[in-house]
Formats: C-alpha cells, structure tokens, sequence
C-alpha cells in the first residue's frame, strides 16, 4: 500500500508544473537591464524610421500624379486633333463647306496645343522628380541607406514583446497584493479559474512592466492617466505622464476626472473581462477624455 500511494503521489507531481523559485535581486536586475537594452533599441529604430523624408515623399507622390494626369490629358488632347482632322477628311467635298472647314480645323489645332502643352509639363515634373530624388535627403537616398530600417523595428518589437511576456509569467508566479486584490487568490493548479486567472494576471503585469510602474505601486494599473496625458497627441508621450509617476489611489473620493474606477482600469488590459463589457468600460472612459489603452 505504501509502495502504491508513493506512486500515486509520483504520477501526480509529474503532470504539475512546479513554481519558478523566488526571484532573486540580480535576477531582478538583469531583467531591468535586459528591458531598458531592448526599449533602447527598439526607441533608437524608432527615431530612424521616423527620419524618413515624408515631406519629401508626399512632394514626388504628388508629382507624380500630376505627371500622369498629363500624360492622360496629352493622350486624350492628341486623340481628339485626330478625330477631327480624320472627320473632316471623310466629308466629301460637296459636303465641305469652308465654316465646317474652319470648325474643324481649329478645333484639331486646339487639341495638338492642349497636348504639345501637357507634354511640356509632364517633361518638366519628370524633371522635377529626378532633382528631387538626387538630393541627400530623398526618399531613394534615405531607403538606400537604411534598406532594413523597417525590417529591424519590426524584430526588436518582437523581441520587447517576447520579452514583456516573459518577464510577466514570472511575475505571476508568486501573486502580489495589487493583483489578489482585484483576482482575488491564484487558484491551485487544474483548479477550476487557474487559467482564466493567469490570463488577466499576466495582462496585468506585462501593463506594469511595459510602463514601467513601481513595483511598490499598489494598484493593478497605478493611477489613471490625466486628461492631458490620455488625449495627447503622442501616445508613447501620453503612455510615459500617466505612468511615471503613480500614486496610491485615494479611499477619499478622488475626483473621476483623475482616477478611473475599476471596471473601466481594467478594461484597459486586454484579458481581464469580456470583451462586450470591456468595450462599454472603454467608451464611458473615452466620454471623459480618457482614450489610454494598454
């Protein structure tokens, strides 16, 4: 009997998964560390892709539409002389008055102006986009340089992303009082809710870690983001107001205008509720100027 309830004692232990050991302080370090390296190129890839010439690029995108309306105007122009002279040859010569004459051929010369002055402009914008592109700060000279600029922010998004996810599992292996709070206790394991738990758990964490909140900051979310912050025309700017620097909500009554209340904090993050209440949460905080989303 002995020899069977060990095991069964086995069998069980081999199908769970064991907690990560407690973190320890280096760990913690090396994670902060890795972030900041990852934030810092994904930012500096940023800052790159951001110095695309756009002026520039909308300047020759414009160009070149002009340059294919006249192309088309020139074409259209050219079509119409020949129709009239073509019309004006098939009139036999008694039906040829010298008025229709007239007609004709001034209407056909009209039309080989229009596209003899077309052709002029198209040459001329032609021109005008080969000047644009030789300068050093032309779109061809700009996607010669960094050919992979695009290709590289991408990845290290991945990358901060995978990382962000990471650093979040391990967060939630060992529950803080700002998430029991608002999940209550992590249920065991195969427990009914582990799942559904660890979900909005891991949502929670990855918003802190992503804006960076005190890892002493009690709440979930920190404190909602200010009118100013939530309605900025930056986002990342808008992100790094409403959490650099966090504090404690109030059990006073604190003005609404400042913090949210909890349903619409949490449908913030992704995860934490069903996505028809989470989206009524979202409006009623957009209502007030809020539009801060994780």
């Amino acid at each position: 009997m002995a020899l069977a309830h060990e095991q069964h004692v086995e069998s069980e232990h081999a199908g769970e998964t064991h907690p990560s050991q407690p973190e320890l302080p280096l760990q913690r370090a090396d994670r902060g560390e890795e972030l900041e390296r990852l934030r810092g190129e994904r930012d500096g890839l940023r800052d790159l892709v951001a110095s695309y010439p756009r002026e520039n690029a909308e300047r020759l995108a414009e160009l070149e539409r002009q340059t294919s309306w006249d192309r088309r105007a020139a074409s259209q122009a050219r079509k119409e002389a020949e129709r009239a002279r073509a019309a004006f040859e098939r009139m036999g010569p008694l039906a040829r008055r010298p008025e229709d004459g007239r007609a004709r051929q001034s209407y056909a010369e009209d039309n080989e102006q229009r596209a003899k002055m077309a052709a002029e402009r198209e040459r001329g914008r032609l021109e005008e986009i080969e000047r644009v592109q030789a300068q050093p700060d032309s779109p061809l000279s700009w996607e010669r340089e960094h050919p992979r600029a695009r290709d590289q922010l991408q990845a290290s998004d991945q990358q901060l992303d995978q990382a962000l996810n990471r650093h979040a599992d391990r967060q939630i292996q060992e529950p803080g009082e700002h998430l029991t709070r608002v999940l209550g206790e992590r249920p065991a394991e195969r427990e009914v809710g582990r799942e559904a738990c660890d979900r909005g758990a891991h949502a929670v964490e990855r918003y802190r870690i992503a804006h960076q909140l005190d890892p002493a900051e009690p709440t979930a979310l920190g404190s909602y983001p200010s009118s100013s912050a939530a309605t900025g025309s930056n986002t990342k700017t808008g992100a790094a107001q409403a959490t650099g620097s966090p504090t404690r909500e109030s059990n006073s009554g604190s003005s609404r205008h400042e913090l949210a209340s909890t349903e619409e904090r949490l449908a913030r993050v992704r995860g934490l509720m069903p996505e028809e209440g989470r989206q009524r949460h979202l409006d009623r905080g957009q209502d007030r100027g809020a539009g801060f989303e994780l």
